[in-house]
């Protein structure tokens, strides 16, 4: 057991909404994180689009395919939304992939349009990662590796160097693989088996007692995905303070 304040930090969902905005923003100034995961989709990504070029830290693009509108219009992309035009949530969008019913061509789609949102921002996207763990499951996760090698994208993050420590983490990681292996019909998909970016701790899975300082946390900040909200709290002292504006 170490201590609960983490060396390493990477904060998704940057672009969400305000609360994430300010807390990134804060943690950032603070110099408390690593690297940040951009999420364009969304109205306040609008926020921060003239500052995320002058980040001193690595850009990720945080794929969502379960949340809110896309950029796509809703009739290139019609395995991915709803008949409102919404994405599917998360629990639907999973059983949809292992149900084969989400098409990849259509995800390509929307991730080349989310991709390129963030770059009309300046921002030098140097990985991929995904709202939700969509890339935890095929088709998803072959579309973002060959979307990241026809672009030049270093790292795609691995569930291969997910770290896990203590009996909920570890349940949890056993139900995303028992899920992933449905979605590839036996087989894992490739986010499971190839390495790439570092070896992290998902503060959405993991007790804060089991962090590791060598080790990356990946959090949520300004909003309650975290387990207990701890992480952040460790990290930024007026973190509650942040989130209510």
């Amino acid at each position: 057991m170490v201590s609960t304040t983490p060396k390493h930090a990477h904060a998704d969902d940057y672009g969400l909404n305000t609360s994430v905005n300010n807390a990134v923003a804060l943690l950032q100034k603070n110099k408390q994180l690593d690297s940040v995961s951009v999420v364009t989709n969304f109205a306040s990504f609008k926020e921060i689009s003239k500052d995320i070029a002058a980040l001193p830290i690595d850009v990720f693009l945080h794929v969502n395919l379960t949340e809110g509108t896309p950029i796509s219009p809703a009739q290139k992309i019609p395995s991915l939304v709803d008949n409102n035009g919404l994405f599917f949530n998360q629990l639907t969008f999973i059983w949809r992939c292992i149900m084969g019913k989400i098409n990849a061509d259509e995800v390509y789609v929307e991730v080349k349009n989310q991709y390129d949102r963030a770059l009309q921002s300046g921002a030098r996207i140097v990985g991929l990662d995904s709202h939700q763990h969509v890339h935890a499951f095929q088709p998803v996760a072959k579309v973002m590796y060959d979307f990241a090698a026809a672009h030049n994208i270093a790292y795609v993050r691995s569930y291969k160097q997910v770290c896990t420590k203590g009996l909920s983490a570890r349940c949890i990681k056993i139900v995303y693989v028992f899920l992933a292996r449905l979605s590839g019909r036996g087989r894992l998909p490739i986010s499971w088996r190839k390495k790439s970016w570092k070896n992290y701790m998902m503060a959405t899975w993991q007790d804060t007692r089991f962090y590791e300082g060598s080790v990356t946390v990946v959090t949520h900040p300004g909003t309650n995905y975290d387990r207990q909200g701890s992480i952040i709290t460790s990290l930024l002292r007026h973190y509650k303070h942040v989130a209510k504006k």
